[in-house]
């Protein structure tokens, strides 16, 4: 048998822990010390696949073994927190990159690895706000504050809340980003989650300025007015003080006309227009009038303040051009 074909056996045994196939390979070719095409030798393989009996079968009765800190990422991206024990107790390996094996801990959003990072390898220091907007990410991913309360309570953040931006337009290959991870946890009503980032990691949501980076948060509002979800839109207006501008596709005025058009219930009809169109300045209105005409800006108001019975009929409305007809009544 070929060289190359015995090694690879021998990496295939090990790949799926079969020792009694590795010891045979072992007995008839001198391949304990063989490394694979990657470079791993036959501990590290074992390791990456998650084969801890191997690892030790390999370290024991062969002497193969490694020193190698990326051993402990793959044990956290495995969420196999015995390995990461084995090799931090039994072979004494440090993390070189403590931000990158946390990130690694994060991603199967193992609570317990992430307990035995903190508590036994004692890695507590983040520098990296990536890990909290990743940290936050899991928790939506799992509808649950969990790895998010255990993060923000036991790690320490050197860095300031509102250097975490919700979106990075120059950077479009980041893989999380908060506004993302808002959006998820507004479409699953996670209000709980929305509240924890304001109050306790004291995040900040708010902007006087649309076109900031934190302009992205004002996407939420019409997102909760499509869904109907009063209780969602209330905790955005009132709570997270994220304020209505007028932005090309976002206006008070268009806001409610969608609350209209989408609500059964008066009651709840009339509460949501409420949260949005106190929010009017005058520019807002005199912008509103050019894209939606005066009368039905007019309409919307009457409807909210005098507290009329029926939704106003609208009459046609036109394009900011007023050309053409864009929609005939309600």
């Amino acid at each position: 048998m070929k060289g190359s074909i015995v090694k690879e056996e021998l990496f295939k045994a090990a790949m799926h822990g079969l020792q009694e196939k590795v010891s045979e390979i072992i007995e008839e070719h001198s391949v304990a010390c063989s490394i694979d095409k990657e470079g791993f030798n036959l501990f590290e393989y074992s390791a990456y696949f998650g084969q801890l009996e191997m690892m030790e079968f390999c370290r024991e009765l062969l002497g193969v073994e490694s020193q190698d800190d990326l051993l402990l990422s793959r044990a956290a991206t495995l969420g196999r927190v015995d390995i990461l024990e084995y090799l931090h107790k039994e072979l004494g390996i440090r993390s070189k990159n403590k931000q990158s094996l946390i990130k690694k801990a994060l991603e199967p959003s193992s609570l317990c690895v992430l307990k035995f990072i903190r508590f036994q390898m004692n890695i507590k220091h983040i520098r990296c706000s990536k890990v909290f907007e990743l940290a936050l990410a899991k928790s939506v991913a799992n509808n649950s504050l969990e790895i998010l309360r255990f993060m923000n309570e036991n790690m320490c953040y050197d860095f300031s809340p509102r250097e975490v931006v919700p979106y990075d337009p120059n950077n479009s290959k980041r893989s999380v980003s908060l506004y993302r991870s808002f959006k998820k946890a507004l479409k699953n009503n996670f209000q709980d989650l929305f509240r924890y980032a304001y109050y306790v990691c004291k995040l900040d949501f708010s902007t006087e300025d649309p076109s900031s980076q934190w302009g992205h948060y004002l996407k939420l509002l019409p997102l909760a007015v499509e869904q109907n979800n009063l209780e969602m839109l209330d905790l955005l207006v009132n709570e997270l003080q994220i304020k209505i501008k007028l932005l090309p596709e976002i206006t008070g005025e268009s806001l409610a006309l969608n609350i209209i058009k989408s609500q059964t219930d008066e009651n709840t009809t009339r509460q949501m227009l409420a949260l949005v169109l106190p929010h009017e300045t005058p520019e807002n209105v005199e912008a509103a009038k050019l894209q939606f005409g005066k009368e039905n800006c007019k309409l919307f108001k009457q409807w909210v303040n005098n507290g009329i019975s029926k939704k106003p009929k609208l009459g046609l409305w036109r394009s900011r051009a007023g050309s053409s007809p864009v929609l005939s009544g309600l």
